[in-house]
């Protein structure tokens, strides 16, 4: 008797699962804020330096940052803009004061009347006269230097432009140039007065002057 036999079809393979690839995620970088910084000189507290001329400063800052590109300084802000200007001695003395001040004081304001505290000048307008007098050119010292050092002593005060002139010329460590340029008649330590071009020629007059040639160079 003959078997039979069944041939079965093989069976369908199963179709290898396709591995889906799991889409990255996407990373959105939080957009870094400008951080501001003030465009000023540091204060030090050293004799000489005024506390308003400073302060006068960066408020010119800040509006020329507003006009220029549109930022503006909430009064936090501008306090830490401004202690960030504040070195030696002024920087040890907040270091000090920071340590009784709340929350609610750190703005500038708050700052503007503790500096003013500190190392504002009480005196008076003689006292004011006399430390203009004094002030006198150092060697190798460009004129403008003493002309702004002339009007940060006198900034805040009611200070005639003569005064400013007369310590000026009485300064100047060339008397012979001195009183050549008190006859070219400037009327004021600004402007069109004793710098730009007066400056220029006063210098040029000067022996070993190595700014002669140039009214930039000032």
């Amino acid at each position: 008797m003959m078997r039979r036999f069944v041939l079965q079809p093989p069976a369908a393979s199963t179709p290898a699962s396709v591995a889906t690839p799991t889409p990255s995620p996407v990373i959105v970088q939080a957009r870094s804020s400008k951080v501001k910084k003030l465009d000023i000189e540091d204060f030090k507290g050293m004799p000489g330096e005024s506390i308003e001329a400073w302060l006068s400063t960066v408020r010119q800052a800040v509006q020329r940052q507003e006009v220029l590109s549109g930022d503006t300084w909430t009064s936090t802000e501008l306090y830490f803009g401004a202690t960030a200007h504040q070195k030696g001695n002024t920087n040890k003395w907040l270091v000090v004061m920071r340590e009784g001040m709340s929350e609610e004081d750190y703005t500038f304001e708050y700052l503007t009347s503790k500096l003013r505290k500190k190392y504002g000048r009480r005196e008076n307008a003689w006292k004011t006269q006399k430390r203009l007098s004094q002030r006198s050119q150092q060697p190798g010292e460009r004129l403008d230097s003493v002309a702004n050092s002339l009007t940060s002593i006198g900034f805040g005060k009611r200070v005639s432009m003569e005064s400013y002139l007369e310590a000026f010329y009485g300064g100047m460590n060339n008397q012979d140039v001195a009183a050549h340029a008190s006859t070219m008649g400037p009327t004021t330590l600004r402007g069109r007065g004793i710098r730009g071009e007066c400056l220029w020629r006063i210098w040029s007059r000067t022996e070993g002057n190595e700014l002669a040639g140039s009214p930039a160079a000032l």
